[in-house]
């Protein structure tokens, strides 16, 4: 449900309408950085403190990820591209959270 959510707002709306008035590339870019920021806030087991700039880096990497398949599903005229995003994004969160959820 959260990856559903998240997807929602920064793949459906954030970077749908900075493209719109920006392009593709800024519109990418700017979702997948929002995308990272929000993630500030997330304690990993290796992190001593908030914020937790490495988190966010990988996450803004995520992004762009979750972001370019949803582009290029939609270019392909796909009715289903936000909906595979967030099956990518849930699927990022279920490893990460199955294989290093609880690494130190």
């Amino acid at each position: 449900a959260p990856a559903l959510a998240e997807e929602l707002i920064f793949r459906a709306g954030i970077q749908n309408s900075l493209e719109k008035w920006f392009g593709w590339d800024v519109g990418w870019i700017s979702a997948s950085m929002s995308f990272g920021l929000a993630h500030l806030n997330n304690k990993a087991p290796a992190a001593k403190t908030l914020p937790n700039w490495e988190y966010a880096f990988f996450a803004t990497i995520a992004g762009l990820m979750y972001g370019w398949v949803y582009k290029k599903l939609k270019e392909r005229g796909s009715r289903n591209a936000l909906g595979f995003s967030a099956l990518v994004h849930a699927s990022v969160d279920f490893i990460w959270v199955t294989f290093f959820a609880g690494v130190p």
